[in-house]
């Protein structure tokens, strides 16, 4: 026999411990109206705190279309949504810039994106190896291995990445969810 122990729906009112009602670095309008760095040093404060899966369930729950919720924003927390609804069938595309509560990506720069992908291309065609076009570009690593897995992946989102219209982290969990599904279908067929 199994229990399942469940808990309280995060209270920001009445919890005053949880590092957002705390912090003096951060203040609590950036949670919904920061700029880009505003925006991040309240994403990164929510990766302290030890009830942030708490958050971020009740804000996917709530379907939240606005505010930082667990260390996630209104795009991300769709794209986890899409994500969850397409573990049935084929994953659905991450939605695109202008689509309804959908914030503008601001995961990467014009410039580095352009970097970023012309060096994930020459690995992705193979006359490069991750660490030759890393270094010769100036990237991590790691950035560039996410990029050109969008790209051998996922290319149908690959050029909305690269123009700025999906963020590179919706794109990367997609592009993993075609690999998961595609092997599951070799291996099925």
């Amino acid at each position: 026999m199994s229990t399942r122990t469940t808990t309280a729906p995060v209270r920001f009112d009445v919890d005053p411990t949880l590092p957002c009602r705390t912090t003096t670095d951060v203040e609590p309008e950036w949670f919904f109206d920061g700029d880009d760095e505003q925006t991040e040093a309240a994403k990164a404060l929510c990766f302290e705190c030890p009830r942030r899966a708490e958050c971020l369930a009740g804000a996917l729950r709530r379907k939240e279309r606005f505010g930082i919720f667990g260390g996630y924003g209104p795009a991300d927390r769709a794209a986890l949504l899409r994500d969850a609804e397409a573990r049935r069938g084929r994953p659905a595309r991450p939605a695109r810039y202008g689509e309804p509560g959908v914030a503008r990506p601001t995961s990467l720069g014009p410039d580095r994106r352009r970097i970023l992908f012309d060096a994930a291309r020459t690995v992705v065609a193979g006359t490069a190896s991750r660490r030759v076009a890393a270094t010769a570009a100036g990237v991590n690593m790691a950035t560039l291995a996410e990029v050109a897995s969008v790209l051998r992946w996922a290319p149908d989102v690959a050029a909305d990445v690269e123009a700025g219209l999906v963020a590179l982290a919706p794109a990367l969990r997609y592009a993993q969810a075609v690999r998961l599904w595609t092997e599951r279908q070799e291996v099925a067929a």
